[in-house]
């Protein structure tokens, strides 16, 4: 029987026999030069650039002693998966494809959301964040109650 006979594709953890063929994939992975797969046969294929930063992430996490966790997403998503995708409820996602922040498409009876529409979505609302963020520190630097540049000193007679 094999090791790997309950093998779950969702979550990988490296075998304590792996870690050293790991670290040495992770240095090998790691270099600024093109990579490709060789089979014993000879038969090999260049690994495209998108596979290959996979991959470099996935196993510098498993170098590091972490568990990768694998999540396929396809491109159309239910309220379900894109509500699970942006950590929210069902019920606020419809509020947001109702307000039409997020475009949608009708399939019978269900939405379908895709998923480039949602990550847009998702960096527009990171961008608002940031942007709120560095209006707040603006705001504070101007009324002296914060510095970038050096430690703020509080009156010690408020201990």
């Amino acid at each position: 029987m094999s090791k790997y006979s309950n093998f779950d594709p969702t979550h990988f953890v490296v075998e304590p026999e792996e870690t050293e063929q790991i670290t040495q994939l992770n240095q090998l992975l790691n270099r600024e030069i093109p990579t490709r797969l060789v089979t014993e046969q000879g038969e090999n294929v260049y690994i495209p650039e998108s596979v290959l930063m996979v991959l470099r992430y996935s196993v510098a996490a498993l170098a590091s002693g972490q568990v990768i966790q694998l999540n396929v997403t396809p491109q159309d998503l239910t309220i379900e998966e894109a509500a699970n995708l942006l950590n929210v409820s069902n019920s606020y996602l419809i509020k947001l494809l109702e307000q039409g922040q997020i475009l949608s498409t009708n399939v019978g009876s269900d939405k379908r959301i895709k998923r480039e529409d949602l990550l847009i979505y998702k960096e527009r609302k990171y961008r608002e964040k940031e942007q709120i963020l560095n209006n707040l520190v603006a705001m504070t630097e101007a009324e002296g109650l914060y510095r970038k540049d050096e430690e703020l000193n509080l009156d010690d007679s408020r201990a």
